[in-house]
């Protein structure tokens, strides 16, 4: 399983329209803005993604107050990133959020949209560099546990292995946390990747005894058949592949692993 598709499980995107409240004075400039701000958030309703964009981009050329900036900002950078699959806009526009907002909440809200966008597009350098701003905000914010986790998995994509497992262990080693099972997880792909096979098997058999959802565990029993096989104990990985039979999506995936296995354990016996 890719760390990107756990990581979209955790966090999932919200369709969110921000309706812009608008409190001008009843002079006629404000009164075009208003207008043209009522104009674009009617075409996002009626899901004319591009033309509400250009509306928005032509307020954001007279619209006077940078706190309604940062709110059109926000906007351009959710349509960006949900509707048009434009990520160097989306990046743009909540990076302006980011760097212009004088309000700490629309400057947190633009961060995970940023950290959660790298991580998708594996700029895991600037999705760890995010992550660990939210992490490190003081006063502490309510979802520190899941930036904690983003920081790990952007160390772990960059391979800095090291790093990763401190940060993993350090989330284990917690009572409470929100992830500290799927740190289990994690922390086993560190071994894994780090060749510290039955290590890995370790924190796998350990994440598995409080995993429910049945993909997680069908694909972390395909990580430890792997790690089985790769430390030569044949009659493990063969038990495990031959378990997920009728399980995993793609029965040519474990019929090919129980047809190599098989053989080699044949090879053995000569």
């Amino acid at each position: 399983m890719s760390l990107l598709k756990i990581q979209k499980k955790f966090h999932r995107i919200k369709t969110l329209f921000i309706l812009i409240p608008i409190i001008f004075s009843s002079c006629d400039f404000a009164s075009r803005i208003h207008k043209q701000i009522l104009n674009a958030q009617k075409l996002l309703r009626d899901f004319k993604y591009e033309e509400a964009v250009l509306e928005y981009e032509k307020v954001l050329k007279r619209v006077p107050t940078s706190s309604l900036k940062s709110k059109i900002y926000f906007q351009l950078g959710d349509i960006y990133n949900l509707y048009l699959n434009d990520y160097k806009k989306s990046v743009y526009y909540f990076e302006k959020v980011v760097s212009e907002s004088s309000d700490p909440r629309w400057k947190i809200q633009a961060k995970e949209k940023l950290a959660k966008i790298y991580l998708d597009h594996r700029n895991f350098k600037k999705s760890e560099e995010y992550y660990k701003q939210l992490y490190d905000f003081f006063p502490k914010l309510d979802n520190r546990d899941f930036y904690q986790m983003g920081v790990g998995i952007s160390l772990l994509e960059q391979r800095s292995l090291k790093k990763a497992e401190e940060v993993f262990k350090e989330i284990i080693s917690q009572k409470d946390h929100s992830f500290k099972n799927k740190a289990h997880y994690y922390l086993g792909l560190v071994k894994f990747n780090s060749k510290k096979w039955e290590e890995a098997i370790d924190h796998w058999w350990d994440y598995l005894k409080k995993e429910t959802k049945k993909s997680e565990i069908i694909e972390t029993k395909l990580l430890l058949a792997n790690a089985y096989e790769t430390m030569e104990e044949l009659k493990k990985a063969y038990d495990i592949y031959y378990s997920l039979l009728g399980e995993y999506p793609n029965s040519k995936v474990i019929k090919n692993r129980l047809k190599s296995v098989y053989r080699r354990r044949i090879d053995r016996k000569r």
